[in-house]
């Protein structure tokens, strides 16, 4: 019989409050390996960040909001420093066949360590691409300019790598072009199928929508309350699941929960329809639980969301008001699609998202690499 697998997992976590579906991996690949005697999983992160960090990776007032003070470039290279010390560190707590490193932000300064051990790079964007959404900085027609040496970094890291892991078409496209001689593959971690399941849904009057994000504005939700305008509180009720508060109104109820929450399962159960306009979006873990909890998906075309969606859903483009009303109101006024898209969402989730199997794919790639 084979030794088991020893594979070393370093997810850089949740980034502030802003960015939870980093921590969500690092769950389900833990879970996903804990009762597992094929493979010895260790799953580390950074651990605290040091004054000293901060203050490298600290906006320069003035500077910052024209994209000139290289903070994106301090940021990535403050998070790749505290992955390369972890993983040294763990490396000499104990012995490992291969590496696996989310996001692959974090792999820019491991170059020494990805020559001697196989490492695979989860992506779930590429760092112009995301950029490129105004995430932290209005973009600049200079700003990839400034990003000049963490792009350098990162085709550097993808061109070593022994695979890339791409979580949607989207992303391998974008890493297949930034490093040609790539391997990349795409995979997704997925999320617990068993857990995010449908559930029999409570009769009610008006249509309930979800909305999941932890920054608000950035992933549509002002978008989402304008679009269903007077008939909020009527004709339409709004979950919002966020780490921001939206503003007070009627037919709107705040929750404020963390991945995980089991509250959270019973929100995506219940709703008719979940509804994520986002801006700034790569790959949300919100839209698979959705698909796999079998609420009919709908969300703006950014990112790798589509490829996300498919046609189990219906996909909008971003900051389109008209197209994102019409969409809610054409749904809310046909259960009958609703239902078929909830299933279609069901079937992909359990096709391509389902964690278990997920874990298996990537378990024999990592097998293959030792």
């Amino acid at each position: 019989m084979a030794a088991p697998l020893r594979a070393l997992f370093y997810n850089e976590g949740a980034v502030g409050t802003g960015v939870l579906g980093h921590a969500a991996m690092a769950q389900t690949l833990s879970a996903s390996t804990a009762a597992r005697g094929d493979v010895q999983a260790r799953h580390i992160g950074p651990g605290p960040e040091g004054p000293l960090a901060r203050l490298v990776e600290h906006p320069v007032p003035g500077l910052f909001g024209l994209s000139l003070d290289l903070q994106p470039t301090r940021w990535h290279l403050v998070q790749s420093e505290r992955a390369r010390l972890a993983i040294r560190r763990a490396l000499r707590d104990g012995p490992a066949d291969v590496l696996l490193v989310h996001t692959h932000v974090s792999a820019l300064l491991l170059a020494p360590i990805m020559r001697r051990w196989p490492t695979f790079l989860s992506v779930d964007a590429l760092i112009a691409s995301y950029t490129g959404l105004g995430v932290w900085q209005r973009v600049r027609p200079w700003t990839n300019a400034s990003l000049a040496l963490s792009l350098f970094l990162e085709r550097r890291a993808l061109r070593r790598a022994h695979t890339v892991l791409a979580w949607t078409q989207w992303a391998a496209d974008d890493a297949a072009r930034a490093a040609p001689a790539a391997r990349v593959q795409v995979w997704n971690p997925g999320v617990d199928i068993t857990r995010f399941r449908p559930a029999a849904k409570t009769a009610r009057s008006a249509t309930r929508i979800l909305f999941v994000g932890a920054r608000f504005d950035a992933k549509g939700g002002a978008d989402l309350l304008a679009a269903l305008g007077s008939d909020l509180g009527s004709r339409f009720e709004l979950d919002v699941v966020s780490q921001e508060e939206p503003p007070a109104a009627r037919g709107v109820r705040w929750h404020r929960l963390r991945p995980g929450d089991d509250r959270l399962v019973a929100l995506y159960q219940q709703a008719d329809l979940f509804c994520l306009p986002s801006y700034v979006d790569a790959a949300p873990n919100s839209v698979v639980e959705a698909l796999a909890s079998g609420t009919t998906v709908v969300s703006s075309d950014v990112g790798g969301v589509p490829d996300l969606v498919g046609d189990a859903g219906v996909v909008v483009t971003r900051g389109d008001l008209r197209a994102l009303r019409e969409t809610l109101l054409a749904l809310a006024a046909d259960p009958d699609r609703r239902e078929r898209l909830a299933r279609a969402g069901r079937a992909r989730a359990e096709e391509h998202f389902d964690s278990r199997r997920q874990t298996d794919q990537l378990l024999d790639l990592l097998r293959a690499a030792r």
